[in-house]
């Protein structure tokens, strides 16, 4: 369940829900991969939200691509 801790504030806000808190919840599916070799790390990852309250609602992917080691420093002896 994703919360926020304070509300959202602002000229835009709609004064009928100014202060109030949003709410969301998702579900779905998490893909990763670590390439040793080449020290890299892919991870994908869906989530389809639901009851969803005072936010627009949707669907989230991510892909993203982590370097594990930048200065490929040799373990010490």
């Amino acid at each position: 369940m994703l919360r926020p801790g304070t509300a959202d504030s602002g000229s835009g806000i709609n004064p009928l829900i100014a202060g109030q808190l949003d709410r969301g919840f998702g579900a779905g599916a998490e893909w990763k991969y670590t390439d040793i070799k080449h020290r890299l790390a892919f991870d994908v990852r869906y989530e389809k939200q639901f009851g969803v309250q005072l936010r627009t609602s949707g669907q989230v992917l991510v892909f993203s691509i982590t370097c594990l080691d930048l200065l490929h420093m040799k373990p010490a002896k």
